[in-house]
């Protein structure tokens, strides 16, 4: 379980900030809202499949997922798996002829019946740090006079099928911070025109179900505090630790200074008759 926090405490020590937020008719409370918005908004879009940019990407993920399933796959057509044959030696399982007349052998556990059974496998062979897949090297391994799979055994069907299960799962971790973020932009006053906190995440990460939560037990006055919970389902969270961490840095440096900043902005808008706030 992990835990981005605002505290009002954060945002009493920024010199000015109350005389700002007076001047433009919010409260401390309303500032911390916008800061736990922006901060569940960065914590979806840097939360991995990642593009080059570090920036959250459907395409990447795909690309990823179907890299890791190769490391580990060797494709055979229906026919050779229609005519593979029992053996005991050099492995107890399956072996039939490839398309240049080689005798190949696999396990038995390596040889896959469905498309359930090779995402079984991926999932299994998958770091638990890191989510991906580091391979089973080399694709065959010699034993004796016979060749032997190193990788599990499927067809082309049952590979794309497993694919596709897979891709389904894409967004699902940035997806835990959805009610988080869903909650706080409900609530989010002070709006930043075309800023990311004013957009809504993607539609395959809005696409799930969420397990995640969050608490909205913050006075008017400041006191108490806001926090959204991301609660895994699947994954793995291990490196993400340090992307909440990450992310908090950032809101805290933004509440130590930017803020004040894009609020004195605001101020110079509104003494302008401009709109700059939205409702509640």
């Amino acid at each position: 379980m992990l835990s981005l926090e605002v505290l009002p405490k954060d945002l009493s020590a920024v010199a000015g900030l109350d005389a700002l937020a007076k001047k433009l008719g919010v409260t401390i409370k309303d500032i911390s809202i916008h800061e736990a918005r922006l901060a569940a908004w960065d914590l979806i879009h840097r939360t991995p499949p990642l593009s080059a940019s570090m920036k959250i990407d459907e395409a990447s993920g795909r690309k990823a997922i179907r890299g890791d399933v190769m490391k580990m796959a060797r494709i055979i057509s229906d026919a050779d798996r229609a005519a593979a044959w029992d053996v005991r030696a050099p492995v107890a399982g399956k072996a039939w002829k490839n398309s240049k007349g080689a005798v190949v052998a696999a396990q038995q556990k390596d040889w896959i019946g469905s498309a359930s059974e090779l995402g079984a496998a991926h999932q299994a062979s998958r770091d638990k740090t890191s989510g991906r897949v580091s391979g089973r090297g080399s694709a065959t391994v010699k034993i004796g006079n016979w060749t032997v799979a190193n990788r599990v055994v499927t067809t082309a069907q049952d590979f794309s099928a497993a694919l596709d299960k897979a891709y389904r799962k894409i967004g699902s971790l940035a997806a835990g911070w959805l009610p988080a973020f869903r909650h706080f932009a409900s609530r989010d006053v002070i709006v930043e025109g075309r800023s990311a906190s004013s957009k809504m995440p993607p539609a395959f990460v809005a696409r799930h179900s969420s397990s995640g939560t969050f608490t909205d037990a913050m006075k008017t006055s400041g006191g108490g505090y806001l926090q959204g919970t991301q609660r895994w389902r699947y994954g793995y969270p291990s490196k993400l630790k340090g992307l909440v961490a990450a992310v908090m840095r950032t809101r805290e440096r933004d509440m130590g200074g930017l803020l004040a900043k894009r609020l004195s902005k605001h101020v110079k808008d509104f003494d302008s008759g401009l709109v700059v706030f939205g409702g509640k």
